[in-house]
């Protein structure tokens, strides 16, 4: 029947989307390693002060760390 190869799709479709919020911060945080998926106030805080500027000591994970 139309209606059920209709549904058959949407779910399709919303299973995709779930997969996609799940595991696309997981593929970012690899493949862009700076940006975190939590939260990280100090990092922002020194993206906000320096502009574009990634130099400077950041907290990150509770340890310091050098941004190149």
């Amino acid at each position: 029947m139309n209606s059920d190869r209709v549904l058959k799709w949407f779910l399709y479709g919303y299973l995709a989307l779930v997969l996609v919020f799940i595991f696309a911060p997981i593929i970012f945080s690899v493949i862009f390693p700076l940006i975190p998926i939590g939260f990280q106030p100090s990092l922002w805080a020194v993206l906000r002060s320096n502009g574009t500027k990634l130099s400077g000591r950041i907290r990150m994970y509770g340890k310091r760390q050098e941004l190149a």
